[in-house]
Protein backbone atom coordinates (compact mmCIF):
# COMPACT_ATOMS: atom_id res chain seq x y z
CA UNK A 1 0.00 0.00 0.00
CA UNK A 2 1.20 2.94 -0.95
CA UNK A 3 1.69 6.41 1.09
CA UNK A 4 -1.10 8.11 -1.19
CA UNK A 5 -3.16 4.90 -0.56
CA UNK A 6 -3.32 5.13 3.44
CA UNK A 7 -3.88 9.05 4.32
CA UNK A 8 -5.85 11.08 6.45
CA UNK A 9 -8.74 13.06 4.06
CA UNK A 10 -11.43 15.83 4.98
CA UNK A 11 -15.09 15.24 5.23
CA UNK A 12 -16.85 18.60 4.92
CA UNK A 13 -20.24 19.87 5.90
CA UNK A 14 -22.22 22.76 4.20
CA UNK A 15 -22.87 25.45 6.58
CA UNK A 16 -26.38 26.65 8.10
CA UNK A 17 -26.73 29.43 5.74
CA UNK A 18 -29.99 29.68 4.03
CA UNK A 19 -28.88 32.14 0.73
CA UNK A 20 -27.73 29.78 -2.22
CA UNK A 21 -25.06 31.54 -3.12
CA UNK A 22 -23.27 32.20 -0.12
CA UNK A 23 -22.75 28.38 0.79
CA UNK A 24 -21.59 28.00 -2.69
CA UNK A 25 -18.74 30.68 -2.29
CA UNK A 26 -17.88 29.09 1.25
CA UNK A 27 -17.92 25.98 -0.05
CA UNK A 28 -15.59 26.70 -3.13
CA UNK A 29 -12.47 28.24 -0.90
CA UNK A 30 -13.38 25.51 1.50
CA UNK A 31 -12.67 23.20 -1.19
CA UNK A 32 -9.59 24.31 -2.41
CA UNK A 33 -8.22 23.60 1.49
CA UNK A 34 -7.27 20.66 1.62
CA UNK A 35 -7.33 17.14 0.63
CA UNK A 36 -11.43 16.74 0.89
CA UNK A 37 -12.62 13.09 -0.01
CA UNK A 38 -16.62 14.02 0.86
CA UNK A 39 -19.01 16.73 1.49
CA UNK A 40 -21.99 16.15 3.61
CA UNK A 41 -24.92 18.42 2.25
CA UNK A 42 -27.91 18.83 5.52
CA UNK A 43 -31.29 20.06 4.63
CA UNK A 44 -31.30 22.25 7.75
CA UNK A 45 -35.09 22.41 7.93
CA UNK A 46 -35.54 23.92 4.46
CA UNK A 47 -38.52 23.02 2.92
CA UNK A 48 -38.21 19.81 0.30
CA UNK A 49 -38.07 22.43 -2.76
CA UNK A 50 -35.31 24.96 -1.45
CA UNK A 51 -33.43 22.10 -0.33
CA UNK A 52 -33.58 20.77 -3.87
CA UNK A 53 -32.25 23.49 -5.49
CA UNK A 54 -29.21 24.27 -2.67
CA UNK A 55 -27.89 20.93 -3.89
CA UNK A 56 -28.87 21.71 -7.21
CA UNK A 57 -26.09 24.42 -7.01
CA UNK A 58 -23.60 23.05 -4.42
CA UNK A 59 -23.20 19.23 -5.89
CA UNK A 60 -21.76 20.07 -9.01
CA UNK A 61 -19.18 22.34 -7.20
CA UNK A 62 -18.22 19.77 -5.21
CA UNK A 63 -17.78 16.78 -7.87
CA UNK A 64 -15.82 19.17 -10.09
CA UNK A 65 -13.36 19.73 -6.99
CA UNK A 66 -12.63 15.89 -7.36
CA UNK A 67 -14.82 15.33 -3.92
CA UNK A 68 -18.04 13.05 -3.24
CA UNK A 69 -21.23 14.79 -2.72
CA UNK A 70 -23.27 12.88 -0.04
CA UNK A 71 -27.12 14.56 1.00
CA UNK A 72 -28.31 14.20 3.90
CA UNK A 73 -31.43 11.62 4.79
CA UNK A 74 -33.75 12.64 1.65
CA UNK A 75 -32.68 10.14 -1.23
CA UNK A 76 -35.35 11.55 -3.94
CA UNK A 77 -33.39 14.98 -3.68
CA UNK A 78 -29.88 12.56 -3.56
CA UNK A 79 -31.21 10.93 -6.90
CA UNK A 80 -32.51 14.08 -8.96
CA UNK A 81 -29.27 16.14 -8.22
CA UNK A 82 -27.02 13.16 -8.73
CA UNK A 83 -25.23 13.04 -5.71
CA UNK A 84 -22.26 10.76 -5.02
CA UNK A 85 -24.63 9.41 -2.03
CA UNK A 86 -26.55 9.54 0.66
CA UNK A 87 -25.18 10.25 4.60
CA UNK A 88 -27.77 8.86 7.23
CA UNK A 89 -27.32 9.49 11.00
CA UNK A 90 -29.32 7.42 13.59
CA UNK A 91 -27.85 5.02 15.85
CA UNK A 92 -27.07 1.40 15.07
CA UNK A 93 -30.29 -0.01 15.53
Amino acid sequence: MSNTDNRCRLVLIVPDIADVGSPAQILSGALRGGDVASVIVPQYGLDDQTFQKHAEALVPLIQDAGAAALVAGDTRVAGRVKADGLHVTGNAA
